[in-house]
């Protein structure tokens, strides 16, 4: 690998997180289309859309090579974020969440194998190189929701107009990095299904999956829904970036802490378990203080996301090999996308009669349902986090 290839993907990770209507995002659509209930049937889309796009991802860099795949999802940011900032239909906008939806299928697996090809398989690299440019997507992140939140106060498109130009330099550094797959080099999306078959077989790892899908949307949900309640509790949207941007902080430092705690077999279950109690409380909290002391947890929530992460791959670490890791990783993405879709759709739909706050209650009450439903079915599986099967 040569140094400036490392740099420029750098730069690229650092353009192409630079979404600065991520904090407004939920209010834009809800001024575009005048209530919550619109607003949030479109963000259940765009989780459908991200959610059914996601599995022929390895199928589609196998057609066009790992960097075409890379650059395609880029156009499609640029398109779906002008397509969003000046539709004024549902149709229009729905398109556009789509189009983005589309992008983070096509850019999330691309990003991850043009990292390792760029590192010539050194896992000393790839960790150095990984660690430089989740830091860049978070130094983005942070920066996108503050101008994100200032410019949406000038003017309610500028978010959407910069951030297509932002995803455009990410185009040009995109291009600069030479391909580490050629089209049609391997048949990724295949394999994916024997594997995907070997999954659905197993109902000891299917439990793994079930579990940690079923802590992981606690969390997402209320990612989504923290715009309605801010407006709730009537948070001026000009500070709606600054909470963002210290939320991203605080998931940096729960993955920071969360890698440097030493897993064990019976700890690793323990903390998964913990992880869905802290789930519940949050929405549960939520409901009970509406008033500007509720952005503690909201902030809580994120640190909890961030946290999360290298708890759940822990644990699915123990249950297969490095080839098989991947797909149960996937499986679990897709599984808590869905989850995720179906409770969005949920509260888009009980919002308008009953408000955030009794949706926030509603959402939790089902989804601490699924949380003991699965925790059960996981527990008698005793050996859960230690079977290497594959």
């Amino acid at each position: 690998m040569k140094n400036k290839d490392g740099m420029f993907f750098i730069i690229y990770r650092f353009f192409s997180n630079s979404a600065l209507f991520v904090p407004i995002i939920v209010v834009f659509l809800k001024f575009k289309l005048h209530n919550s209930a619109s607003a949030l049937s479109i963000i259940g889309a765009y989780s459908l859309a991200v959610m059914i796009f996601e599995v022929p991802t390895g199928v589609i860099a196998d057609a066009f090579g790992t960097k075409n795949t890379l650059l395609i999802g880029i156009l499609f940011a640029v398109s779906g974020s002008l397509a969003v900032g000046f539709g004024n239909t549902y149709f229009v906008l729905l398109i556009g969440e789509i189009l983005i939806a589309i992008s983070v299928s096509l850019r999330s697996g691309a990003d991850s194998a043009f990292l390792f090809g760029i590192s010539s398989s050194s896992v000393n690299v790839y960790k150095r190189l990984e660690g430089l440019s989740v830091a860049a997507r978070y130094v983005a992140l942070c920066i996108s929701s503050l101008a994100g939140s200032f410019l949406f106060g000038i003017d309610k498109i500028f978010p959407f107009v910069v951030s297509a130009l932002l995803f455009g330099v990410s185009f040009f550094f995109a291009m600069l990095i030479p391909d580490i797959r050629k089209p049609h080099e391997n048949r990724y999306g295949k394999l994916n299904l024997i594997e995907f078959g070997k999954l659905l077989k197993d109902k000891e790892l299917l439990s793994v999956v079930l579990l940690t899908a079923s802590v992981g949307v606690f969390f997402s949900l209320t990612y989504w829904l923290v715009q309605p309640y801010l407006q709730g509790i009537k948070m001026p949207e000009k500070f709606f970036g600054v909470i963002y941007a210290f939320s991203f902080i605080l998931s940096a430092i729960g993955a920071f802490v969360s890698g440097r705690i030493r897993f064990t077999k019976a700890s690793n279950f323990l903390q998964v378990a913990a992880l869905g109690v802290a789930g519940a409380f949050i929405p549960l909290s939520l409901y009970f203080v509406r008033n500007k002391f509720g952005i503690i947890f909201l902030l809580l929530n994120q640190f909890f996301i961030g946290f999360s992460y290298p708890v759940i791959f822990s644990a699915i670490q123990k249950m297969a090999t490095d080839n098989f890791r991947a797909t149960i990783l996937s499986a679990e993405s897709l599984l808590q996308r869905l989850f995720l879709t179906i409770m969005i759709f949920v509260v888009s739909f009980v919002i308008k009669s009953i408000g955030i706050y009794e949706s926030l209650l509603f959402a939790d009450v089902i989804l601490i349902l699924l949380f003991v439903s699965s925790f059960t079915i996981s527990y008698k599986s005793s050996d859960l986090f230690s079977k290497n099967k594959y």
